[in-house]
C-alpha cells in the first residue's frame, strides 16, 4: 500500500515535472516567435522609413539638380542673346561705317577726277578759269581726298580700296605730266604736245572706265547690284 502510494506520488511529480518543461518551453518558443514578429515588424517599418525619407531626399537633390539645371541653361540662354545682340550691333556698325566710308569716298573721287579733267583739258575755255586756278584745285581736291581717305581706308574692303588708290595715282601722274610738260612749259614741243594727247585721252577713255568699274563696285557692296563677275583688280594704275 505505501509503495503503491508512493510509485503514484513518484508518478504525479513526474508528469507535473514533464508538465512543467513542456510549459516552460512552449513558452519560451512563443516568446521567441513574439519578439521575432515584433523585431522584424520594427526592423520593416524602419527599413519602410529609411526608404521614405532617401525617396524624399533624391526628389529633392533631383529637383536642386533640375532647377540648377534650368537655371544655368536660362544663364546661358541671355548670355548668348546678349551676345547675339551685341554682334548684331557691333556689324551694324561697321555696315554703317563703311557705308559711309563708300559713300565719302565716291563723292571725293568724282571731285578730283572732274578737277583734273578741266585741268589737263585741250579745250580750254574762260569758263573754266586759269590753268593756275584749276591746278590750284586740283591740289585742294588731293588734299581732302588724300587726308579723307586715310580714315576711310580702314572701312573698305582691301581690293577695293586698292583699286582706289591705284586710280588716284594714276589721275596724279596725269596731273604731274601736265603740270611739267605743258603747264610751266612756256614753250611746249611737239613732244609735249604728244604728251598733253596722251593725257587727254585718258581722261576721256581709260578713265571714266576705270571709275565705272569702281562705281559698280560700290554698289554692289551696298547691295544696289547683285555681285557678279570677277572680283575688283587692285592694278588699274598699271596701265596708266
Amino acid at each position: 500500500m505505501f509503495d503503491t502510494i508512493v510509485a503514484s506520488g513518484i508518478t504525479s511529480g513526474l508528469v507535473a515535472a514533464a508538465f512543467t518543461w513542456l510549459a516552460k518551453t512552449w513558452l519560451s518558443e512563443r516568446l521567441k516567435q513574439s519578439i521575432q514578429h515584433e523585431y522584424a515588424t520594427l526592423l520593416e517599418a524602419h527599413k519602410t522609413t529609411l526608404k521614405a525619407e532617401a525617396d524624399m531626399k533624391l526628389a529633392e537633390l533631383q529637383a536642386g539638380l533640375t532647377a540648377a539645371n534650368t537655371s544655368a541653361i536660362e544663364r546661358l540662354k541671355a548670355d548668348l542673346q546678349v551676345a547675339a545682340a551685341e554682334r548684331q550691333l557691333r556689324f551694324k556698325h561697321i555696315y554703317d561705317r563703311e557705308a559711309e566710308a563708300i559713300a565719302e569716298t565716291y563723292e571725293n573721287l568724282s571731285d578730283l577726277r572732274s578737277k583734273v579733267v578741266a585741268y589737263v583739258s585741250i579745250m580750254e575755255t574762260s569758263a573754266m578759269g586759269t590753268r593756275t586756278e584749276r591746278r590750284d584745285a586740283v591740289n585742294a581736291a588731293m588734299s581732302k581726298f588724300t587726308s579723307r581717305f586715310r580714315l576711310h581706308r580702314l572701312y573698305l574692303p582691301r581690293p577695293m580700296a586698292d583699286a582706289v588708290h591705284s586710280f588716284v595715282r594714276a589721275l596724279s601722274r596725269k596731273a604731274i605730266d601736265f603740270n611739267v610738260r605743258i603747264d610751266i612749259n612756256d614753250t611746249p614741243d611737239h613732244d609735249s604736245i604728244n604728251t598733253w594727247t596722251a593725257i587727254d585721252e585718258f581722261m576721256e577713255k581709260e578713265a571714266p572706265r576705270l571709275f565705272d568699274e569702281l562705281e559698280r563696285e560700290f554698289r554692289r557692296r551696298l547691295g544696289q547690284e547683285e555681285m557678279s563677275g570677277e572680283p575688283m583688280a587692285a592694278s588699274h594704275g598699271a596701265r596708266a
